[in-house]
């Protein structure tokens, strides 16, 4: 699937910022005390109130029908599979494939023509973010000085299509109706959020959700602070 990155923006979520630097002030009298327990229990209660840390946000845009449609995959071949075999769509076709069949589909419902000398398409553009799910994040004291934190696997927060502006819109207008591009964006919608997050989009939400619990844990008064993922040995 060719689904373009546009642009990536490294960024936590300025809502979220204020919200635990509001925590952090609030805490700051339990961290006076010696019993630092407490005090990772106190962390844990507030952020779990917190639901979500949002660390990278970028901009994802897909040319309908086409990125779905892989050239190696022969549509013929895909018919026959669903013919001859026996099961669900979901155990006879590869993810791929499902794709494919997916989107032929509803291009020929909307009228599109992505076949012959006159090829159509439509430019979705995403927005994505992605973060850490706070309810899930594991707060393990060593020490008085001492703390642990277990982030959890990096997961879409908010995904939202934009509705396309003629004014701005770049490529060739295609008219389609406002319930055929509302069928267009939830399809993109739900296979953005079935699609894995690239390796670099996940490494980049873990270095940034692990400099801001560092930094909020340092300002908190703990000297020795290790964070590290669910799935790190």
């Amino acid at each position: 699937m060719k689904i373009r990155t546009v642009i990536i923006v490294f960024a936590v979520s300025c809502a979220i910022l204020v919200a635990l630097l509001v925590v952090e002030r609030n805490l700051f009298p339990v961290f006076s005390s010696t019993k630092r327990t407490t005090a990772s229990q106190a962390i844990w209660e507030q952020m779990r109130t917190l639901k979500s840390l949002q660390t990278v946000r970028y901009i994802q845009k897909v040319v309908f029908p086409y990125d779905y449609l892989d050239p190696e995959l022969d549509f013929d071949v895909i018919l026959t599979t669903l013919r001859r075999g026996k099961g669900s769509v979901n155990t006879l076709l590869s993810p791929r494939e499902r794709d494919y069949l997916e989107a032929r589909d509803l291009a020929e419902r909307i009228g599109l023509k992505f076949t012959g000398r006159k090829r159509e398409f439509v430019v979705v553009t995403a927005q994505i973010l992605v973060g850490i799910d706070l309810e899930n994040l594991k707060i393990l004291p060593r020490s008085e000085k001492s703390i642990l934190a277990i982030l959890p696997p990096p997961r879409i927060a908010d995904l939202a299509i934009e509705d396309p502006n003629p004014a701005t819109y770049p490529y060739p207008d295609i008219p389609l109706s406002p319930s055929h591009w509302k069928l267009v964006a939830g399809l993109v919608e739900r296979k953005l959020r079935e699609r894995p997050l690239e390796s670099s989009i996940l490494a980049s939400a873990r270095t940034q959700a692990s400099r801001f619990l560092t930094t909020f844990f340092q300002q908190a008064g703990f000297t020795e602070i290790e964070i590290k993922g669910a799935l790190d040995g």
